[in-house]
C-alpha cells in the first residue's frame, strides 16, 4: 500500500537548488532543445486523483509561477529574465507575450539573425565554402563551424544568401530546408495551446 500522498508544491520544490541566483531544476529536462547547456526547460508531471500515471505534464518554470503567484492568464508566457531555462525562481521569471519573448530575445542578442551577425566568416569565406566540393564535415573542421548542416546552409543560400553568387536550385520554396518543412500556404494552422 503506498504511503501518504506527498503535497504538489513540497514534490515540486524539493526538485529545487536554491542558490544565491538562480534556483535550479534538477530533475527532468528537456533534451531535444539546443539551449546553452544542451537541455531545455525543466519537465514536472503531476497526477490527478486515483491516476497512477502523470495526467499532466508543465514546464517547471510555469508550475513555479503558478505555486507563487497563480493562474497564468490564457495569451500569456511565463519568461525569464535570467534567460536560464533551468531557472525556477519566481522574481526571475515575469510574464509576457510571444512578442514580448522575441522582442526579449532581440534585445539581449539571442535571434538565429543575431547569431549569423556575429558569424567569424567573411563574405569571401562563403564564396570559398559554396565553391568548395569537398565533403561537408570536413568544410565545417576547416572554419571551425560547429556542424556540418551550417555548410549545407551555406552552399544552399539559406544563411548568408545575401552574399552574391548564383541561386541554388535548393533555395525554392517549399521544400526542405534544415529538418524543417517549409510550406507556402495561406491558411491557416490551428496552434496549439502551450
Amino acid at each position: 500500500m503506498a504511503g501518504p500522498r506527498v503535497p504538489l508544491a513540497d514534490r515540486f520544490w524539493s526538485k529545487v537548488l536554491k542558490t544565491d541566483g538562480c534556483w535550479l531544476w534538477t530533475a527532468q529536462r528537456q533534451q531535444n532543445k539546443p539551449f546553452k547547456d544542451g537541455l531545455g526547460y525543466g519537465c514536472f508531471a503531476y497526477y490527478s486523483k486515483g491516476l497512477k500515471r502523470p495526467s499532466r505534464n508543465m514546464h517547471a518554470h510555469r508550475v513555479a509561477w503558478t505555486l507563487t503567484y497563480g493562474e497564468i492568464p490564457d495569451g500569456l508566457r511565463v519568461l525569464h529574465t535570467c534567460d536560464n531555462t533551468a531557472c525556477c525562481r519566481p522574481d526571475h521569471l515575469f510574464l509576457g507575450t510571444q512578442k514580448d519573448n522575441m522582442a526579449d530575445a532581440a534585445a539581449k542578442g539571442r535571434t538565429r539573425h543575431d547569431t549569423a551577425s556575429r558569424s567569424s566568416l567573411t563574405p569571401d569565406d562563403v564564396r570559398a565554402i559554396r565553391a568548395d566540393p569537398r565533403r561537408h564535415h570536413l568544410i565545417a573542421a576547416n572554419y571551425g563551424l560547429k556542424e556540418r548542416t551550417s555548410v549545407w546552409l551555406i552552399k544552399h543560400r539559406k544563411t548568408f544568401a545575401w552574399i552574391d553568387g548564383p541561386p541554388s536550385v535548393h533555395s525554392r520554396p517549399g521544400r526542405y530546408t534544415a529538418n524543417v518543412f517549409v510550406c507556402q500556404s495561406t491558411t491557416s494552422v490551428p496552434r496549439l495551446a502551450s
